[in-house]
Order: C-alpha cells, then sequence, then structure tokens
C-alpha cells in the first residue's frame, strides 16, 4: 500500500512527480493516534506528513511507531492539543484514548449508548496552540505542509477550523473532518456548524463516512435495526469547477495538489474533471488519464476479490452468514451508486 501511487510509472513520468519531490504535498493530520492517516500512504514518499497527539502515552507510541522506519518525505510529530488559540485549556484524558478530548465527555450520553471508553481517567492542564501558530515555521522554512488536513479532535474540531484561517485560505485544498451530529462532548459544535463554516470559506463537501449508534437493547448476532447516525468523516474540497475556476492556464501548485488529494481519496470522476479542465500537457494527459483509469480498475477489481472472498465464507458457514453479510457491507460502504445502470 505504501508508495502504490507515487511509485507507478504514469505518477513518475508525469509532473506530478517533479512538483512533489521538490516540495513534498502537505498532509496535516490532527488526532494521530496509532498512526497518520492510512490514505495517504500510496503517496507517502513524496509527502511532508505533520502529526498532532497531544495526549503524552499516545504521543510517545506515534514516535516510537515511526522511529527509524517513516515512509514520508518529511515528518514531524507534535506533542501540542490544537485550539482556536494560544492558552491553557484542561485535557480529559479517557478510558480510550481515542476518545481524549479538550471537552468534557457527556456522561449521560456514555451511559445511554454504553460508550465505556468515555469515562475520564484524569485530567491535566495544557497549552494549546492555534493551527496557523503551530505551522508558521514549517511554511515558512520547509513549504507545503497542509494542503491536504485531517481532523480528529473528539468535539473540538470547529475551535481548530477558528484557528487556522490563515491555512484554509492560503493553501488547504482538501478536508477530512470527523464531525458529530449529537453532544458526545458538553459544549461541542456539531456537524451543521462545522459544514457552513467550511462552505464559507469555499469548501465544497463531496463524501461522507457515517458511523451509528444505538442503545444496546438488542442483540446485534440476531437483530437488525435502523441506528442514529452519530458522526460522519466528511470530506471536502475546493472545487474549482463550483467556483468557476476551471478551463484556467498551466496547472499551479494548487490544482496538482487538488488532483493528488482527489486521487488518493478514490474520488477518480473528479480527477478526471481535474485533468480535462486545465491546460496539462499533452504528455500528462496521457499519463495522468493512465493514472486515473489504473487506479478506478483496480478499485473495482478489489471489490470483485472481495466477494469471492464472501461467497466463500458464506459457503463455509452458513449459519453466520448474516454477520458476515454486515461485516462485507459496512467495509464496503462508499460514496457511489450505478443505479442508472441496468444488469443484463
Amino acid at each position: 500500500m505504501i508508495d502504490t501511487i507515487s511509485r507507478h510509472p504514469d505518477f513518475m513520468n508525469s509532473s506530478l512527480e517533479r512538483v512533489f519531490a521538490g516540495d513534498p504535498f502537505g498532509f496535516t493530520d490532527v488526532g494521530s493516534v496509532g498512526g497518520a492517516h492510512p490514505l495517504i500512504l500510496p503517496v507517502a514518499s513524496r509527502t511532508r506528513c505533520t502529526c498532532f497527539e497531544p495526549d503524552p502515552a499516545s504521543h510517545t507510541a506515534l514516535a516510537e511507531f515511526y522511529a527509524g522506519k517513516s515512509p514520508f518525505a518529511d515528518l514531524v510529530i507534535h506533542d501540542c492539543a490544537l485550539a482556536e488559540k494560544d492558552e491553557m485549556r484542561r485535557l480529559h484524558v479517557t478510558k480510550s484514548a481515542v476518545n481524549t478530548s479538550l471537552l468534557e465527555p457527556d456522561p449521560a450520553f456514555a451511559s445511554r449508548y454504553g460508550v465505556a471508553g468515555l469515562a475520564v481517567t484524569h485530567t491535566m492542564d495544557i497549552r494549546t496552540r492555534s493551527l496557523d501558530g503551530a505551522l508558521a515555521r514549517d511554511r515558512k522554512e520547509k513549504g507545503h505542509v497542509a494542503e491536504l488536513i485531517k481532523l480528529d479532535c473528539q468535539g473540538v474540531e470547529y475551535d481548530i477550523l477558528l484557528g487556522a484561517e490563515e491555512i484554509l485560505n492560503r493553501e488547504c485544498v482538501a478536508l477530512i473532518c470527523e464531525s458529530e451530529f449529537a453532544e458526545m462532548y458538553r459544549g461541542q459544535r456539531t456537524f451543521s456548524e462545522v459544514d457552513l463554516f467550511l462552505r464559507k470559506k469555499g469548501f465544497v463537501l463531496y463524501g461522507l463516512e457515517p458511523h451509528f449508534v444505538s442503545a444496546r437493547n438488542l442483540d446485534r448476532r440476531l437483530c437488525e435495526t435502523e441506528e442514529r447516525l452519530l458522526w460522519v468523516d466528511a470530506l471536502y474540497f475546493k472545487d474549482p469547477f463550483a467556483q468557476r475556476k476551471g478551463n484556467g492556464g498551466e496547472p499551479a501548485r494548487e490544482v496538482a495538489s487538488l488532483f493528488l488529494a482527489a486521487l488518493i481519496s478514490r474520488h477518480y470522476a473528479f480527477a478526471m474533471e481535474i485533468l480535462d479542465g486545465f491546460a496539462w500537457s499533452r504528455k500528462d494527459r496521457e499519463h495522468l488519464g493512465s493514472l486515473i483509469k489504473h487506479c478506478a480498475e483496480e478499485q473495482r477489481r478489489q471489490l470483485e476479490r472481495d466477494t469471492d472472498r464472501l461467497l466463500g465464507d458464506l459457503a463455509a458457514s452458513p449459519d453466520r452468514k448474516y454477520l458476515i453479510a454486515k461485516k462485507f457491507i459496512d467495509a464496503h460502504r462508499s460514496n457511489s451508486n450505478i443505479d442508472f445502470l441496468t444488469v443484463s
């Protein structure tokens, strides 16, 4: 999975290789428990990766994970927490590291849905920084650091966006933002507020990866039920066509970065729009068009392989077919459909 795109011949023979070899693609991952988001791995060697993880234990584990074996062109791991501004805040460290937050978990919510990981084990006072401030030095000395941003900050995403005005206006072309539809944490901003803020900044919502929750009052191994939409990973692009900026001149860094963000997020049709909408060279059109089709066809082939395995698993374990089918559906949920096609 590492460098499967950046080491592909079509990538290496395109202008993207020249652009990102000299000044790597800037990826900032805020909330990096367990490692940087796997989305970036196919272009790791052409990526400048910046991680933020304020919990001391999680930060140490992250540093040890990458010690001497980072796949990235450049890697920086910060231990500071991010918010709207520089100030002292209280960090609520929870039983499950992924639930640790600057906001206090709502015990009533945790009790209702049986989310034991929200239990607070201890608190500590820490200094927060704005994203603009935390990245200012690297932006000045190294180059691009936040063309793609991923936020997974347990209810603090809106505050972090408020402290990222400079980066959102001048550098970021794509953003993955976790956002809740219910208040898991006291005083948090929910999806509607985050979405409105980003739209005002020129970002267009392209995809949602939903996650659901229900009270544990049915045996889910035996019963099927609809559940409450709890949170999503929302994908946004600065879509030049929505802003009527297409059909411009020679592709600039912003266009190259947007193309790469679309490609690694599997929005291949959008990547093709970017290729068709700007004055790329004939060589780039040939190689990047081929790269898009290679990635899209491989995605289809992977689904076919997984379907073959599903059929084998169902045949081998007919008594578990409900769970096997549900796990398959969960793993292959996507932001696409082919209801305009017929099976013949």
